[in-house]
């Protein structure tokens, strides 16, 4: 992934927008609205090496300038995935 500072709005967007519907998805995980089992189950695989390589420069970015994370949910989910992908190997 290039600088996160070098991307065109264009292309921030594309990176914005699937961390803020992975908030909203584990926000509704944690009012357990949606079971997080279920959750993990189907979206593992995609949580984890997409979110996990590529993100993790753009949420860096995203919270530096802020004393709280932009989304507090979203690492959950990433995390629970990789551990659920590992216990399946």
């Amino acid at each position: 992934m290039q600088d996160v500072a070098s991307l065109t709005s264009e292309q921030y967007e594309l990176a914005n927008r699937p961390l803020a519907a992975l908030d909203i998805a584990a926000f509704c995980c944690a009012k357990k609205y949606v079971n997080e089992r279920d959750f993990r189950d189907l979206c593992a695989p995609a949580l984890v090496l997409p979110f996990k390589r590529s993100a993790t420069p753009f949420l860096v970015h995203r919270d530096a300038p802020r004393p709280r994370p932009v989304w507090p949910y979203c690492r959950r989910p990433i995390q629970r995935a990789e551990e659920h992908l590992r216990a399946r190997e």
